[in-house]
């Protein structure tokens, strides 16, 4: 079992194990069979076994951040070796990826290109990859956070935190409703640390933006509401601004609260009036206008929903969360409206799954299976 010369993170594990004739031999006494059997056990059952442990060894394939903290722990590897080994992990999954980022110059922070990288991943399906990506960062810039209060690039590197922080949410909303509310609370919490260090109302604004976000996802819209409607004038970004009105949006419409939907309406046609709004909020703005009209039995619902579709073919969107969005808006809109074509809703419906459970979305395999089984 060569080791793959061109990975650097096999490299550095090979200090933490001998090779016996042909058994593998841990620095705490574990053979691989062993060592995979208890990284397992530790993992939930899940995600590692002998034959994935040794292709990480030889080279051909990578731990996650979270199988590297595991390991890390069963053989007691100290702080600073662990932090040699997300070192040598991290650059590894940036050549895998082709993101070239120096983490050794605080100068040459993550910019805004990687922050989209993160995002391509995630609406086009490969949500497992955002996420991890997205938690290595985290973990770094979490490791240096105390470091980097009295440091030059303190308001870049703050800046910069809270900006992934967001990608983290957005990654946290696809979860099932039931862990949304508690992932999102670590998120809040961070987002509103960083608007204290850098006396920034938008962080402020960022975390109600998150809070209500993961209320609304839970279904506790009345208190989604008030948290967004008080985001709404704290956020200075207008992309997220707007998915913050469409949240307010279909706030509006569950509760039935028709003078705060024209309201919030109003408020998002300023919006797209004043400035320029890129393609993915602006395919979800109108989705979700889509289905708050469906859930105020509006005629011009389902059309909404085909307006907002049309565009996303003529762009060539590689989005593949937004079909599934689509179709799930589209169920609750037939829902709603009551609408008898049978037929039509188990097509919609089975589309929809069918992308959900190949891509891994949790929250719109039970949204979707929910009222399926309802209707059906």
């Amino acid at each position: 079992m060569p080791v793959n010369k061109t990975t650097k993170f096999a490299r550095t594990l090979q200090k933490y194990y001998l090779r016996k004739g042909n058994k593998i031999i841990f620095s705490n006494k574990m053979t691989l069979n062993q060592l995979a059997f208890s990284m397992w056990e530790k993992l939930g059952y899940k995600e590692i076994d002998a034959s994935v442990l040794s292709r990480v060894i030889s080279g051909e394939r990578l731990f996650t951040q979270r199988q590297l903290n595991v390991f890390c722990s069963i053989l007691k590897i100290k702080k600073q070796k662990a932090l040699y080994l997300k070192e040598a992990l991290l650059l590894d999954i940036y050549k895998k990826y082709n993101l070239e980022i120096n983490h050794y110059f605080l100068v040459d922070l993550p910019t805004e290109k990687i922050l989209k990288k993160i995002a391509e991943y995630r609406w086009s399906g490969d949500y497992g990859i955002s996420n991890e990506l997205t938690d290595i960062l985290l973990d770094r810039f979490r490791s240096l956070k105390t470091k980097m209060l009295f440091s030059p690039y303190s308001r870049k590197f703050f800046d910069t935190y809270g900006k992934i922080l967001l990608e983290k949410c957005y990654n946290n909303m696809l979860l099932s409703p039931n862990k949304v509310v508690y992932h999102e609370k670590i998120v809040t919490y961070e987002l509103r640390e960083i608007g204290e260090i850098l006396k920034k109302k938008n962080f402020i604004g960022l975390s109600y933006f998150v809070e209500g976000e993961a209320y609304y996802i839970a279904e506790k819209y009345d208190r989604s509401f008030p948290i967004i409607y008080n985001a709404l004038d704290l956020i200075k970004d207008q992309n997220t601004r707007i998915e913050a009105v469409r949240v307010a949006i279909l706030n509006t419409a569950y509760l039935n609260l028709e003078k705060k939907y024209k309201e919030i309406t109003a408020l998002a046609a300023k919006i797209f009036n004043y400035h320029k709004i890129l393609l993915s909020p602006t395919l979800s703005f109108i989705e979700g206008l889509g289905r708050a009209q469906g859930i105020l039995k509006m005629q011009e619902a389902l059309n909404t929903i085909e307006e907002a579709e049309e565009i996303y073919k003529k762009s060539k969107s590689e989005e593949v969360f937004r079909l599934i969005q689509f179709d799930r808006s589209r169920l609750e809109i037939l829902k709603r409206t009551k609408q008898k074509d049978k037929n039509y809703f188990e097509k919609v419906g089975k589309r929809g799954l069918n992308l959900a459970e190949n891509y891994g979305y949790y929250r719109y395999i039970t949204k979707i299976r929910e009222m399926m089984n309802k209707t059906i």
